[in-house]
């Protein structure tokens, strides 16, 4: 598939995200993600629909673990 095959079918996917039956997270809360290794901590708000991240990289340049996702507050 050429480059430009699949940028028109993420466009295509992308124009029907609004109108899909999925988790709209938006205006939500706000999603905490901690790192168990350094404990760092992160706050999320999400502007897409769709599926909030179970795992994120930690945002440490120290560290570079993985930052699950606690709550929502």
């Amino acid at each position: 598939m050429s480059e430009k095959e699949l940028k028109q079918k993420y466009d295509a996917l992308v124009k029907r995200v609004p109108g899909e039956r999925m988790y709209d997270g938006r205006d939500k809360g706000v999603d905490v993600y901690i790192c168990k290794k350094c404990g760092a901590v992160v706050y999320t708000r999400y502007k897409d629909k769709g599926v909030t991240p179970f795992t994120i990289a930690c945002r440490n340049k120290d560290c570079k673990e993985v930052m699950m996702h606690e709550k929502t507050i």
